[in-house]
């Protein structure tokens, strides 16, 4: 299991990724995969997500990063960190020297949670560049809810929102974002709205049935209103009312170009 894997990667130099993704590793295989990033140098990559490795597991991994400067990628999502595991992780992110992208979507993170790793997120603009597993590189990114998962997990949330506002605020490469059929809500669009009055590269956003309803879209029609970049839109299927779809295609009618 994790600890023969771990074992194994103390005292390898050459491997520089690993994917453990859904592999039902718990706090224990957490605690031995610590061990290796507090001394192994050549990993950059570590995939993690789908495991139940709980706010326990998060402290165990928090407290390696706090010392690795290899790794530059990892991807937490749905790893059920909880308030407690994004308290952790953002002491973590304070210290250390080496990640730029970090996912840690679908977690039950607290508005405050997700906030604080923002926040840490944000102090230090040369580094992190991502808490939603965009690579810094990438032009399109694709949210959709997997459904394998319970339609429950499946989904992103209004919490999610805050931290898809802060790759939209920092990533210059991003043209195309799809987050159709999540439970955004109108909080969440709210928040995906502050964003969009700054990006500047997003040509291409789906919207559809992500439940922004009348609120949501008028947070969405302010930001249209000052965004430079926006071409193509989808926000079909969002409880929208009257007024509501009325006051986005007046924005729309007010950029034809």
């Amino acid at each position: 299991g994790a600890k023969h894997l771990a074992d194994m990667l103390i005292v390898n130099a050459s491997v520089t990724q690993v994917d453990l993704s859904w592999n039902a590793i718990g706090s224990d295989g957490a605690k031995h995969l610590a061990d290796v990033l507090t001394v192994n140098a050549s990993l950059t990559s570590l995939d993690l997500r789908g495991n139940n490795i709980g706010p326990g597991g998060a402290e165990y991994l928090a407290e390696a990063l706090r010392v690795n400067a290899s790794v530059t990628s990892l991807d937490l999502e749905k790893i059920n960190i909880s308030a407690a595991g994004a308290e952790h992780l953002a002491g973590a992110l304070r210290v250390n020297s080496s990640l730029r992208v970090i996912n840690v979507l679908r977690n039950e993170l607290t508005d405050e949670g997700a906030k604080k790793l923002v926040q840490v997120a944000e102090s230090k603009p040369n580094q992190i560049k991502s808490l939603c597993g965009i690579a810094e590189d990438a032009t399109s990114a694709e949210f959709r809810p997997r459904r394998a998962l319970a339609p429950v997990d499946a989904v992103l949330t209004p919490v999610d929102a805050i931290l898809l506002a802060f790759d939209l605020r920092v990533n210059a490469s991003l043209t195309s974002l799809d987050l159709r059929g999540n439970n955004i809500g109108p909080g969440g669009a709210e928040y995906l709205a502050e964003a969009l009055r700054v990006n500047a590269s997003v040509t291409s956003l789906d919207l559809e049935k992500i439940n922004i309803s009348a609120a949501g879209a008028e947070h969405l029609a302010g930001a249209l209103r000052v965004n430079s970049s926006l071409r193509v839109i989808n926000v079909l299927r969002n409880e929208l009312t009257d007024e509501g779809a009325n006051t986005l295609v007046q924005v729309g009618e007010s950029k034809p170009n």
